[in-house]
């Protein structure tokens, strides 16, 4: 299995508190992995960690096996796209100038777009379902519209690796399924490794390849989501005693006893 990312000894904190303790973590290639916890294990914070947002206060982080400080801003943004939870307004903006953006780590701010850039705004705008809705503004779109409009610019992006924070905390289920899916979908036909917080741990079982488990600022498990979805593994992760359920599909669902 190919390592995405390698982390040995990370540990982050701020004034009177550890957010991160060292954390050892592999994270494979061309899969999608959830990471899921309580408010404040630390999901965020690592991912900021990973999207280089944020400098760790000790330990290292290797990305495609060179140290995440060592790439130069540009290369970096050709192979990894960030989503944050709150994202900028993108008031005034078309579907279409939205996935446009993605285009900058590869002509820069002075650089004219050519056939190649279009042709990768197509294609995201395409594969995100949006055809129909290129022309619309961002802001009179439906919350999954919204998410999947932000999807396409970092698939024009053509990053491999893609860092999603709670995309779906502020959509319906219905949106929610349909954006886990895109996100699925985009990993499995492309080869696209995606990092994705989560909240919902069926939701994290369900669309979901690989799992991290996060508990107090350390990582309490990492497998697979028939790993996870035991009651005695929910147990030492949430602290609360949990029944595990099969779907019609055979896929796991877990609930409070």
């Amino acid at each position: 299995m190919t390592t995405l990312y390698d982390i040995q000894n990370l540990t982050f904190t701020v004034p009177g508190r550890t957010l991160l303790d060292d954390v050892k973590l592999s994270v494979p290639a061309g899969k999608v992995t959830g990471l899921i916890g309580h408010n404040g294990s630390g999901k965020s914070t690592l991912l900021k960690l990973l999207a280089r947002q944020i400098t760790p206060t000790s330990g290292t982080i290797a990305f495609h096996g060179q140290s995440l400080p060592d790439w130069n801003a540009r290369k970096l943004a050709r192979r990894l796209a960030y989503l944050p939870q709150h994202l900028p307004t993108a008031e005034g903006l078309l579907v279409r100038e939205l996935a446009a953006l993605g285009r900058y780590p590869w002509h820069g701010p002075l650089g004219r777009p050519g056939p190649e850039d279009q042709n990768a705004i197509d294609a995201a705008v395409t594969a995100c379902g949006l055809d129909g809705l290129a022309d619309r503004r961002v802001d009179t779109l439906s919350g999954g519209e919204a998410q999947r409009a932000w999807l396409a610019m970092l698939i024009a992006q053509e990053a491999d690796c893609l860092l999603l924070d709670e995309p779906i905390s502020a959509l319906d289920i219905v949106h929610q399924v349909e954006v886990l899916n895109l996100v699925h979908k985009l990993s499995h036909d492309s080869g696209r490794s995606i990092i994705v917080v989560l909240h919902d741990l069926n939701m994290a079982a369900r669309f979901c390849d690989h799992i991290v488990a996060l508990r107090g600022g350390t990582v309490a498990m990492q497998g697979t989501p028939t790993d996870l979805m035991n009651p005695t593994e929910l147990q030492s992760i949430y602290g609360a005693n949990m029944e595990v359920l099969s779907r019609a599909d055979g896929t796991p669902i877990a609930h409070p006893n």
